[in-house]
């Protein structure tokens, strides 16, 4: 099951979404998967431990500065 390997690798592609974002060709896959991670943050799901689910909200909240920067960039 996809979602199953996909919770189980999360850092790694929390890691790969950020370096999409950073790059101006990958830009906005980057953002739409960032959206889509942070979603996933948002809806209650049983199967998502609850430590995985702290981990990557901290990983987000982290990087929101940087993110922030890049779509300013983006934008003007």
């Amino acid at each position: 099951d996809y979602r199953l390997t996909f919770e189980s690798t999360y850092l790694n592609h929390v890691f790969l979404i950020f370096q999409l974002v950073q790059h101006t060709e990958t830009t906005s896959l980057g953002l739409i998967l960032l959206h889509t991670a942070s979603e996933e943050l948002a809806v209650p799901r049983e199967d998502l431990a609850m430590a995985r689910k702290e981990e990557l909200h901290r990983l987000l909240l982290h990087q929101v500065p940087t993110v922030l920067s890049i779509l300013n960039s983006k934008l003007e």
